[in-house]
């Protein structure tokens, strides 16, 4: 089978690169070649926040040369994408358009939680991480501007959580010049000491890490110094801490020298050693594993996937369930009125398909809603609506993007709530998003009045659609009173939104 040719743009904080892959159903996604140049994109985002004119044309200049190269390779497609640093910039827009115009490349400026999971989906979909399925993993990803740990327990997705301690920001906090690592070690890891302690308070009481996946710049390179042949494998992590030791008393050239990286000068490579290295004594880690990939591996994964060009054993809506859960967990409200509710709500989904013309990605969101929809009550049972949809909207929650992440704390807030305008609410839903949230949310209400005293009372429900009415026939051998009362003042937003009218049947069962 012919191998499909792609080519992946990524524009960073520091850098923008250009890798090429090939892509097969039985080799998969190999890399065969990788342009890169450095471009200090990030420091004058974060002094000035705009991209200045001199920084517009290296950009542009750049951007062209790639476009050349994949008109060389004659690529069967690409993805050009920007981090998170561009949404800081005040001139975004009209740097994109420019981009577009003179390039001919349109580029796509990603949440972080968007460019943090299409990293995360090149590490978990490789065979490799397999292995780890029955360790406590937490996989770090160092980025310029910040950085992201994602944990696993026993192959489960616990949490992610996003730590706004990159590398440029280390060094423009310190303001150092080309000094040695050893100089710079109290200064930096005070400041990540600080943030990592936390971290593993609140998140690693009762579990230790069995294994460190750290992506980012140098990690490679490492590693390299140890075994040339061990790029990819584990490694102790006292092997790779005492190399880390040893490039604390050089400089930044003699490092360079010492990695064989006669191409780079680079400041950034004295933060990337302390992370690495502060990261792996905090957690008290066994093992280090570096996978050797990063951003643009992962849009070559995303497309490849996305076009069921290879497979993966690992489930990346699992992963978000998983997720789910364990938020649910931290704030008490995983219960078995939880579980019911989930129940109900597939079964209304799956009843209603010609009503509401879903996806499958739309019934993932509504289980997620389902999971959260108590989370709030933690913090205020009176307000418990408002406290959820913040609690949501600023959790990490790898595999959803910004705008999927805003419609399940939208469902869940007007669960309860009275369902908002479009006009009030325009602000941060699309028009099709705010029907998909009215439709989610109308289902999610349906079946929680069938549950309105958390007792369980269902033995099973069936539904069925007659006429214009949903008829919803409840098995019981309890009393149904309080949920017969308070059913039909929960249904309206159903009605309105399907044209159809609930109705609740009590079947009594000995």
């Amino acid at each position: 089978m012919k191998a499909t040719v792609f080519g992946a743009i990524y524009i960073g904080s520091y850098e923008v690169s250009l890798k090429i892959f090939t892509i097969t159903r039985n080799g998969g996604i190999k890399q065969v070649d990788h342009v890169r140049t450095r471009l200090e994109i990030g420091r004058d985002v974060y002094a000035i926040h705009y991209i200045e004119s001199d920084m517009l044309d290296m950009l542009t200049n750049t951007l062209k040369d790639f476009k050349q190269i994949l008109e060389g390779y004659k690529v069967d497609a690409y993805r050009a994408i920007a981090g998170s640093i561009f949404l800081d910039i005040k001139n975004r827009e009209f740097i994109l358009d420019q981009i577009n115009i003179r390039c001919g490349i349109k580029v796509e400026v990603l949440s972080n939680s968007e460019r943090r999971f299409i990293s995360f989906q090149s590490v978990v979909t490789r065979d490799e991480f397999e292995q780890f399925k029955n360790e406590n993993v937490a996989l770090v990803d160092i980025g310029g501007d910040s950085l992201q740990v994602t944990l696993f327990s026993d192959g489960k997705l616990l949490t992610t959580e996003h730590l706004t301690i990159g590398t440029i920001k280390l060094l423009e906090r310190l303001s150092v010049l080309d000094i040695s690592v050893e100089k710079l070690e109290k200064q930096m890891e005070e400041l990540i000491a600080k943030e990592f302690y936390t971290f593993k308070r609140h998140y690693l009481s009762d579990c230790k890490i069995d294994t460190i996946v750290f992506m980012g710049e140098y990690a490679s390179a490492f590693i390299k110094k140890i075994d040339k042949k061990k790029d990819g494998m584990t490694i102790p992590s006292d092997r790779f801490l005492k190399v880390l030791n040893k490039f604390y008393l050089k400089n930044v050239d003699q490092i360079f020298e010492e990695l064989e990286l006669y191409n780079d000068h680079d400041m950034l490579v004295i933060p990337y050693i302390v992370l690495y290295r502060s990261i792996t004594e905090v957690f008290d880690t066994e093992k280090i594993w570096v996978p050797g990939t990063n951003i643009s591996e992962g849009i070559a994964y995303d497309y490849a996937l996305g076009r069921k060009m290879i497979k993966s054993l690992h489930n990346m809506n699992a992963d978000i369930i998983s997720a789910a859960e364990y938020l649910a967990g931290r704030y008490n409200a995983y219960t078995e009125h939880t579980l019911r509710l989930r129940e109900t709500t597939e079964l209304l989904f799956d009843t209603l398909k010609k009503y509401h013309g879903l996806n499958s990605r739309a019934k993932l969101l509504l289980e997620v809603a389902a999971i959260l929809h108590d989370v709030g009550k933690y913090i205020s049972i009176a307000n418990g609506p408002e406290c959820a949809y913040d609690i949501i909207i600023n959790s990490e929650i790898i595999g959803l993007s910004h705008i999927e992440r805003e419609i399940v704390a939208d469902v869940v807030l007007f669960n309860t709530r009275p369902m908002a305008d479009y006009e009030d609410v325009a602000d941060r839903l699309m028009r099709d998003d705010y029907i998909t949230v009215a439709k989610l949310a109308s289902l999610l209400r349906v079946s929680n009045a069938l549950d309105r005293s958390h007792r369980q009372k269902m033995k099973k429900v069936k539904v069925q659609i007659k006429e214009k009415n949903l008829i919803l026939t409840i098995e019981t051998d309890e009393d149904m009173t309080l949920e017969k009362t308070l059913f039909n003042s929960r249904v309206d937003l159903f009605e309105n939104t399907f044209g159809l009218k609930p109705v609740l049947n009590e079947k009594r069962v000995y």
